[in-house]
């Protein structure tokens, strides 16, 4: 019987998209041209590298983070504009949402797993009222560590009595699924709200 859902939360609750930011970025760097900037940026934010690595995991400051980026990637950019466009990534899936609320509604247990900075989430927990109904919230930088090391997942457990197999864990990246496995949790790779809505029926979870 599954006692906790613990979600992801961006591409499962919150789609995102950060080649705006990747865009702005490489427009602003003045030691390199635009197509091998924005390669730099992708490759920087998708393989989780450097000062991007340990704000992520909370071993510096926001400050540190904007002013390191400054300095590697020699951007002419202020803070207000680039937290502007750092935070704007992000949209709600609602059907993914209105499971949220229905899992809530019924009395589950339910829990946020994150990788994610404490830019994006104050703004998270500001524009989508939907995380504040989560029990508890594991966040990479305030746990100092990230999917999909084993760490992470044993939040989950000093949270609460839930044995692994009543715990399920959900996540759109295949390799933070499989590291939760390894552990016993129960997981789901997530494919979209229809296919996790069948998923969660099949498991007798309480969602129409």
């Amino acid at each position: 019987m599954i006692k906790v859902v613990v979600f992801d939360l961006g591409n499962v609750i919150l789609p995102f998209d950060l080649y705006p930011v990747i865009n702005t970025l490489s427009t602003r760097s003045i030691k390199k041209d635009t197509i091998l900037s924005r390669e730099l940026f992708r490759t920087y934010f998708w393989t989780g590298k450097g000062s991007y690595l340990d704000y992520e995991t909370g071993r510096i400051s926001t400050d540190e983070f904007f002013n390191h980026l400054k300095k590697e990637f020699a951007l002419e950019i202020g803070f207000e504009e680039f937290r502007n466009v750092w935070v704007s990534i992000f949209r709600e899936d609602k059907d993914v949402s209105g499971i949220v609320r229905e899992l809530k509604s019924k009395g589950v247990r339910l829990f946020v797993l994150s990788n994610t900075n404490k830019m994006h989430y104050d703004y998270i927990d500001c524009a989508f009222p939907v995380v504040r109904l989560f029990d508890e919230h594991i966040l990479s930088h305030e746990v100092k560590t990230r999917k999909p090391e084993r760490a992470i997942y044993e939040e989950i457990f000093k949270r609460t009595d839930a044995l692994p197999g009543e715990v399920l864990f959900i996540d759109d990246m295949e390799k933070n699924v499989a590291a939760a496995a390894e552990m016993g949790i129960k997981t789901h790779h997530f494919k979209g709200a229809a296919d996790l809505r069948k998923f969660l029926s099949a498991e007798g979870l309480p969602v129409c």
